[in-house]
């Protein structure tokens, strides 16, 4: 919320003094209430209303106050409607570049002004009632500079003194960007000099949205033939550094104020003036006048017969049939092209001389058009005029607009003619040409790898820097691609999106689901070159080659025991442990296993998965099912080395060796 400090005011805009010392008011913030003395010493004036007090004669002494409302000066608060409230100024450190910018307070905003060609504005975010003053103006103590938009003069003992120029950010505070109304119906804030220094005041509540404007000075005022009261003491200040571009436009505007003002009045004389111009009734002046009347009485004398277009002068018919025509009367000589308006050459021949004439105060972005200077001016003010009537998205182009409503529309009128790939915006079809192309802009300095977008450049550079900007809140994974995290979160929240159509199987990864479906396809594309063994997946077949090779990766610290594959260690290391994680919840019979609780719940459940194909036979275990199997095929795999008996099972075997050991015994 805006802070308010009670402070007595004067909305008497007269010249005023400086204080004891010759010197402005501190440019640091005023943090106290000013309350001057209590025996307060009542100046009676004569009754006037609030805009007749712009029209008194400069004081001699600028430490009395005005109450407006009770049309009397007092030294100190009026014992009526007691003292204004004072909005100060955010405090910022001395040095910053931009000072003027973070002094502005909460419930105020910079954003382009509703004013023609006036660029930057103040507008209250809430209400605010009448009372309410802001100030000092904030700036550099110079002498009279009629070259800078952002002075304000000051007066000493009724006499000019000195300028306050908020010309630099750096030493001045927000009131800078506040503009000056084109109307006086228009203002609601008033300027005035107190205790050597300029202050704005509302004299009447404004509105939420609503930009604070302040009026022209006297001076200002006969510069551009506005009719004034004689007495406004203030010169005007324009709100950037176009002004001379400002003051015409404003010249114009009033102008054409004037004319609609007095349009009644028009009478068929020699010579007319009209807002100090004179009017010469020859052919010449009075087809201006004419023109100028039918643009305030929107009269469109002149309409195109191909569209329909009307327009109030006859040159601009003339521009717009070249639409129809195609005619391009104006070329560049640097590079060719041509276009059907003077000005569009104008605009276009800043390509080739650099020149960047619309310039940003917030930020120093430069550009060579006003209409772009105009939309980027969005990005600080946070204006986004564009808006989805779908689904709300707001933005501050049209283009924008154009290109999002093609998401609901399914619009893709970007086609590959390789592959037939479609996308709604250019860019994307770009992209996707680098496939066909083989083209990798985007190159890593570090270790050379190449992509084909800016943003896969700008990931794996983070391998390198090991920076790691998303983190799981849960339990603390980090890793440099959202889409990592995003997968990572699955873990905790059970979230399997890919689910197999065939046996109803669910994982986190599509690539999992992908690797899985060859099961169902029988698909096996990594085959040993030693044995013939065939995979659906390389880490499979990687595994499967230690058996070639011998290799055993994988060793016990403990024991020595190594082999082949991590889980096998896994397993092993429970034999140290002693670790049984698996319990049966009927027998309490526990397991290292979950495959071995698995197997064993079929005991209490009388499950038979296995059986044979031949007789019939079934098992609650795959590998009694290959031991049975061995009597249809007479495989005797296990035989006595002491005598020709051979079995087909180990335990036959075993039992069959006490024979020759009990033998050895008798004899």
């Amino acid at each position: 919320m805006l802070q308010k400090t009670m402070v007595p005011l004067f909305l008497k805009p007269a010249k005023r003094k400086l204080d004891k010392t010759g010197d402005l008011v501190s440019a640091k913030r005023v943090k106290k209430a000013k309350t001057l003395e209590k025996d307060k010493t009542e100046y009676l004036l004569p009754e006037r209303n609030l805009a007749s007090c712009k029209n008194l004669e400069p004081s001699d002494n600028d430490h009395f106050l005005y109450c407006g409302e009770c049309n009397k000066e007092f030294e100190g608060d009026c014992p009526v409607h007691g003292p204004y409230n004072l909005i100060q100024d955010k405090e910022v450190p001395e040095e910053d570049p931009f000072r003027a910018d973070h002094t502005l307070p909460d419930d105020l905003e910079i954003k382009t002004s509703k004013l023609f060609g006036a660029g930057l504005g103040v507008f209250s975010k809430v209400g605010l009632e009448s009372r309410i003053m802001f100030g000092p103006y904030r700036g550099d103590t110079i002498s009279y500079n009629h070259k800078s938009g952002y002075c304000w003069q000051i007066y000493k003992e009724g006499k000019a003194s000195h300028c306050v120029d908020a010309q630099n950010k750096a030493t001045s505070n927000w009131m800078r960007y506040v503009n000056c109304a084109m109307t006086e119906a228009d203002q609601n804030l008033v300027a005035f000099q107190y205790k050597g220094g300029i202050y704005y005041c509302t004299f009447k509540p404004v509105s939420p949205e609503e930009e604070l404007l302040v009026y022209y000075g006297d001076e200002y005022a006969r510069e551009v033939g506005i009719n004034r009261d004689k007495n406004l003491l203030f010169r005007p200040k324009y709100v950037n550094e176009e002004g001379s571009d400002i003051l015409k436009n404003v010249m114009e505007q009033q102008l054409e104020n004037a004319i609609l003002q007095k349009k009644k009045n028009i009478e068929n004389t020699d010579e007319k003036e009209y807002n100090g111009v004179m009017w010469n009734n020859t052919r010449k002046n009075s087809s201006n006048l004419k023109t100028y009347m039918r643009i305030h009485a929107g009269e469109r004398l002149y309409k195109c017969e191909v569209c329909g277009y009307a327009c109030s002068q006859s040159g601009k018919l003339k521009t717009h049939m070249r639409i129809h025509t195609g005619e391009k009367p104006y070329k560049c000589e640097v590079c060719g092209f041509e276009c059907n308006q003077s000005y569009s050459l104008k605009t276009h021949m800043r390509i080739h001389t650099g020149e960047k004439p619309y310039k940003c105060e917030v930020c120093g972005y430069a550009c060579s058009e006003r209409r772009n200077l105009k939309t980027h001016m969005r990005i600080h003010t946070g204006e986004k005029p564009y808006k989805c009537e779908v689904c709300g998205f707001e933005c501050s182009q049209s283009c924008s607009l154009k290109t999002h409503m093609r998401i609901h529309t399914g619009e893709k009128p970007y086609k590959c003619e390789v592959c037939g790939y479609e996308s709604n915006r250019s860019y994307s079809l770009k992209t996707h040409m680098r496939i066909h192309t083989g083209e990798k802009p985007y190159k890593c300095k570090v270790c050379g790898y190449e992509s084909n977008r800016s943003y896969s450049l700008k990931t794996h550079i983070r391998i390198h820097t090991g920076e790691k900007l998303y983190k799981c809140v849960v339990c603390g994974y980090e890793c440099n691609q959202s889409s990592h995290l995003k997968t990572h979160m699955r873990i905790h929240t059970g979230e399997r999106l890919y689910k197999c159509e065939v046996c109803g199987y669910a994982c986190k990864l599509s690539g999992h689901l992908k690797t899985h479906m060859k099961i169902h396809t029988g698909e096996k594309l990594f085959k040993c070159e030693v044995c013939g063994y065939a995979c659906i997946e390389s880490c499979t077949l990687k595994r499967h080659m230690r058996i070639h090779t011998g290799e055993k990766p994988y060793k016990c610290e403990v024991c020595g025991y190594a082999c082949s594959q991590s889980g096998y260690l896994k397993t092993h290391m429970k034999i140290h442990t002693g670790e049984r994680l698996y319990e049966c919840g009927v027998c309490g019979y526990t397991c290292k296993l979950s495959g071995d609780l698995k197997t064993h719940m079929r005991i209490h459940t009388g499950e038979k998965p296995y059986k044979c194909d031949v007789c019939g036979y079934t098992c609650n275990q795959i590998s009694n099912l290959k031991r049975h199997m061995r009597i249809h095929k007479g495989e005797r795999k296990y035989k006595c080395e002491l005598c020709v008996y051979e079995f087909n099972q180990s335990t036959h075997l075993k039992r069959h060796m006490r024979i020759h050991s009990e033998t050895a015994v008798q004899v």
